[in-house]
């Protein structure tokens, strides 16, 4: 029965995922790529606040594919990413846990709301997730410079990823591939630069001072939205809904201590640790001033290692309601659609849900990641005083 039903879910997640056509957050990626072909800036779109490397490589694709044509290419490479994932990270994971607790995380990872979310919106977390996840996998078996490229490539594309490198640095076995992926960074954004400065038809565009601005300028009118579930943002909304600049240091100063506090809980762990990547993951959209609700994709590999240790070490019945309650929070937002309130609203009371209800729920969804981290915050913690007291 459990097989069934994860064939049924994939079979109508793959069907609803081609069936959902619009072009939403590609179809602005294209227009920025287009402009990047005719001018070299693609900053001038209003709604661009991409790489450099995205532009080029968008300006490409505005070449030779339409976007209807690559909004469903996309959609093909997210769902091959999604179930390769999932396929390989279940198989491998068959031997370690009981089979009750593995179809049910199976079955709570196909249908994690921020996937569908991406699928949706037509984003490319899910490749630049993958990417991560593929070189850092491949990492492990003692390689650097090809994993890094791919680590590189992730964060070219979109810097959603964007601590793994520096959370490389931090230990002996992993520093050398954390330092040839700031080498290729490098590499991909000067080639990008280069290629808007030939399409600009000017030397002076070799410059990435124009990215760095829209970077750091052009979130801040997405500052306060409600479905942005950055730190800064939440900051943004508490204090009136206004952005002043004071909030911006404060909120950097805080996401930093959440950083120091898993530096120091995971401390004695490989370079190479699955545990590093999913806290790089986890806190790397908190460093940004936008991070909308779908990028909470990226909360699936602390959910996958919480699991997996709790079951192999034993935890509380409060530690497995905490990460439950942070699965939940997750769960909640189904955008472009809606909100899981809202569907059993309309389920059991035939009302749909108004933008402002929507935005309710999203104002208790974002304090999934603040749960989640908490939960593996306590968890690591307790898990080095228990190795302390053995040693000891």
């Amino acid at each position: 029965m459990p097989a069934v039903l994860v064939v049924a879910i994939c079979v109508i997640g793959i069907v609803q995922a081609l069936r959902f056509t619009d072009i939403d957050d590609l179809g602005l990626a294209y227009t920025g790529g287009q402009e990047a072909w005719a001018s070299g800036h693609p900053e001038r779109v209003s709604t661009w606040i991409s790489t450099p490397f995205l532009g080029m490589a968008m300006a490409l694709v505005s070449r030779v594919l339409s976007v209807t044509t690559a909004t469903f290419l996309l959609t093909i490479v997210n769902l091959a990413i999604v179930l390769a994932g999932i396929g390989l990270t279940w198989w491998r994971l068959r031997a370690r846990l009981a089979p009750l607790l593995w179809w049910s995380t199976l079955l709570a990872a196909l249908v994690f709301a921020p996937i569908a979310s991406t699928l949706w919106w037509k984003q490319f977390n899910i490749v630049a997730l993958g990417l991560a996840a593929a070189g850092f996998m491949w990492s492990r078996q003692g390689r650097s410079i090809g994993p890094a490229a791919l680590i590189a490539l992730s964060i070219a594309i979109k810097p959603i990823v964007i601590l793994l490198p520096l959370a490389l640095l931090i230990r002996s076995d992993s520093r050398k591939t954390g330092w040839w992926a700031i080498g290729w960074i490098v590499g991909l954004m000067a080639l990008a630069q280069a290629f808007l400065a030939w399409r600009a038809r000017n030397l002076r565009d070799l410059s990435p001072i124009p990215a760095l601005q829209t970077f750091l300028e052009r979130p801040i009118q997405w500052a306060c939205h409600p479905e942005n579930y950055s730190p800064y943002s939440l900051v943004c909304r508490a204090s009136g809904g206004q952005y002043f600049s004071w909030q911006r240091l404060v909120t950097t100063a805080g996401v930093l201590l959440l950083i120091l506090m898993a530096v120091d809980v995971i401390r004695g762990h490989p370079g190479r640790s699955w545990v590093i990547f999913a806290f790089a993951c986890l806190l790397s959209p908190m460093v940004s001033p936008i991070a909308w609700s779908h990028y909470q994709i990226l909360l699936l590999p602390m959910f996958v290692l919480l699991a997996v240790e709790f079951a192999l070490r034993g935890a509380s019945m409060i530690e497995w309601l905490s990460v439950a309650a942070a699965y939940l929070l997750a769960e909640l937002t189904w955008r472009p659609l809606g909100t899981l309130v809202g569907a059993f609203r309309y389920l059991f009371s035939g009302q749909r849900e108004n933008i402002q209800n929507m935005y309710h729920v999203m104002a208790v969804a974002e304090f999934a990641q603040y749960v989640l981290l908490i939960a593996a915050l306590i968890w690591f913690a307790s898990q080095r005083r228990q190795a302390a007291k053995i040693l000891a």
